[in-house]
């Protein structure tokens, strides 16, 4: 993740640290909507079946690849302690 993304500095300017809980799911909202990484939060991974056409394969790899960056957004917005609570979760 680069961090001339500006939409990334503001998760990594304020970190979950404390009771800043809701302030953080804010700003990652806010983060994962305009990168619009967000729907992997509420949307079903499309199925990938071994009959499936070529547009259900580019729908899977597309889905499984914003989760994978939703997961890394969501890390970097964690304290160093927890990121590394979390490590064994990637």
């Amino acid at each position: 993740m680069s961090h001339s993304n500006p939409t990334s500095s503001i998760l990594n300017q304020n970190k979950l640290e404390g009771p800043n809980y809701v302030d953080l799911k804010g700003n990652l909202d806010i983060v994962l909507t305009s990168e619009g990484f967000k729907y992997v939060l509420v949307e079903e991974i499309p199925i990938k079946s071994t009959d499936a056409t070529y547009e259900e394969i580019k729908a899977y790899d597309k889905w499984f690849k914003v989760d994978e960056m939703t997961r890394c957004y969501i890390l970097v917005s964690k304290a160093n302690v927890l990121q590394s609570v979390h490590d064994v979760c990637l």
